[in-house]
């Protein structure tokens, strides 16, 4: 994996993430090996997992055209395609190549467990490579295919056990290319100035030196702030604030007016949307407590700072497994007064007429149209425009360095910011989703960070500076 090679949401993805999460950009690293009995049960048993269905088509369609024609070579096929997800783990190593014989004769009068010897010296090969969690199910496939002639359906055990040493083929590729990512290519690009570099090159090769609609926005930023050109002028650290501020403000909090995202953002569209999904999922969780404590008489300046209270609800309206909207709503307005009913004030109780007025507002926040969420989302806009001018930790090097990074210190440095950034969304009645806010206020000053980071020097700061002058 050349660093040349790399795409740039990759590079940033990586400059993003904590130094001490880098192991998170393996996306199979720590994921769990399927036994031989797990991955046939939901091949062939009904997982509705788009991909286990299309297997479950394939295997069918392979096992109706083998006992229509007595003809084996679709599973020839399937162990040639074995053989070839295998020596792609080693693809320099082509005296071990050998080792697998695709020159495989069959006979019509052959039948299906004639390939287990071909298929069992893949799986040798494939354990021998894989690490030594994953070759333990390896291992147990080959002793249950020596005991194969006992199997009922053995046409459908070849062809499901060839589909599954396949994928585990393809999964140890996978997991060598998140090794060599995670403990070398993201430690490079983090600990030197090649990840920067090449994002501030692709940014320019795509929108030129002085991207306009950057230009614009900062034009925007001066004209509507306070009375601030002198700090402005006179303070490298105040022009670094203007960024960090507008990218709050102005972008991820902005509702009355149609964003275009400016270049220096052009890599964080995903993690915008991921930043206003949360804010907005927890402004109407909020909310939602707010209106149960005002049917419940009790007082929610108290209630909505505590944690716990709020878990039901929390749960309750992530989850998104219902057949329509309106189930959906329907399980939403059952939790609210369910709420409001268990946190009643002690001789007061929940009439019909208070059951329907708390799911009408139930439902008017959902829609997004009560005014309590308009309160919750200045709350929140406080603590986010707080936080993002807090620097987690270093974004970029100072000096060159090489080597697998100690995290240590970074993650205690990211740990106590999102403990505090969690104590400050508590103290400010949005307790049921602190935890959540405290992680998407930590991505929303990485993005803002890292966007200084990478531009201030390179024409950020004069860009601010040539606006600032021409107005004068």
């Amino acid at each position: 994996m050349e660093l040349n090679n790399l795409e740039p949401k990759l590079v940033h993805q990586i400059l993003l993430t904590d130094p001490s999460d880098l192991d998170s950009l393996g996306t199979t690293l720590k994921s769990r090996t399927q036994t031989f009995q797990e991955f046939q049960e939901n091949l062939l048993h009904g997982n509705s997992n788009p991909t286990f269905m299309l297997k479950r088509a394939f295997h069918d369609n392979t096992r109706k055209r083998i006992e229509e024609t007595q003809d084996l070579e679709p599973l020839k096929h399937l162990l040639l395609e074995l053989h070839g997800a295998i020596r792609a783990l080693v693809p320099n190593r082509t005296d071990l190549h050998s080792f697998l014989k695709d020159d495989i004769e069959l006979s019509t009068e052959e039948n299906s467990l004639s390939m287990l010897p071909w298929i069992s010296r893949a799986a040798q090969a494939l354990e021998n490579l894989e690490s030594e969690v994953r070759a333990q199910s390896t291992t147990e496939w080959i002793s249950i295919a020596r005991s194969a002639s006992t199997i009922d359906d053995q046409l459908s055990f070849v062809i499901v056990s060839l589909f599954y040493l396949i994928d585990k083929a393809e999964l140890c590729n996978q997991d060598k290319k998140d090794f060599y990512l995670t403990q070398f290519v993201a430690p490079r690009i983090r600990n030197t100035d090649e990840g920067p570099s090449m994002e501030r090159k692709a940014m320019h090769n795509k929108f030129g030196e002085r991207p306009p609609i950057t230009e614009q926005w900062i034009k925007s930023l001066i004209s509507s702030s306070d009375d601030r050109s002198d700090a402005l002028l006179e303070n490298p650290q105040e022009r670094r604030d203007l960024i960090r501020k507008g990218w709050i403000e102005d972008i991820v909090f902005q509702k009355d007016k149609e964003i275009v995202l400016p270049e220096v953002f052009y890599l964080d569209l995903a993690a915008l949307q991921a930043i206003r999904n949360s804010t907005r999922l927890a402004a109407a969780g909020c909310a939602l407590g707010y209106f149960a404590c005002v049917a419940a008489n009790v007082d929610p300046e108290v209630l909505l700072k505590e944690e716990e209270r709020g878990k039901t609800l929390v749960q309750v309206m992530s989850n998104k497994m219902h057949p329509s909207i309106e189930a959906y709503e329907r399980s939403v307005e059952d939790c609210v007064v369910s709420l409001a009913q268990e946190w009643a004030a002690t001789g007061h109780s929940l009439d019909d007429k208070a059951t329907d007025t708390l799911k009408s507002q139930t439902r008017s926040v959902l829609k997004g149209q009560s005014p309590v969420i308009k309160l919750l989302d200045g709350r929140m806009r406080e603590v986010f425009t707080t936080t993002v001018l807090k620097d987690i930790e270093p974004g970029l090097p100072s000096e060159l360095h090489s080597g697998v990074q100690q995290n240590a210190v970074s993650k205690s440095k990211k740990s106590a910011f999102v403990s505090n950034t969690r104590k400050q969304f508590q103290q400010r009645g949005l307790a049921f989703y602190s935890l959540e806010l405290a992680q998407t206020a930590e991505l929303a000053a990485r993005v803002a960070n890292l966007a200084c980071d990478l531009y201030m020097d390179d024409f950020l700061d004069r860009m601010i500076l040539d606006c600032l002058n021409s107005s004068i």
